[in-house]
């Protein structure tokens, strides 16, 4: 279960929604987050956000490691 907000400015913000496994009580917790280097490098300049990184729906932003 994701949640994406979107800024007012455009800017999409993508978060776990409140009824992920991992936010409820018995899970795990996350002990590490490693961004993939297709997209850790990436960074946007400009009015038009030139230079982003394009995602899709199946694009894997990082590698999260539980506890």
């Amino acid at each position: 279960d994701l949640l994406v907000r979107r800024h007012c400015n455009g800017l999409l913000v993508v978060s776990l929604a409140p009824t992920h496994p991992l936010l409820q009580p018995p899970a795990k917790r996350v002990a590490s987050v490693a961004w993939r280097e297709s997209v850790e490098h990436e960074e946007a300049r400009g009015k038009r956000c030139k230079g982003g990184a394009a995602l899709g729906a199946k694009t894997q932003l990082a590698d999260v490691t539980l506890a």
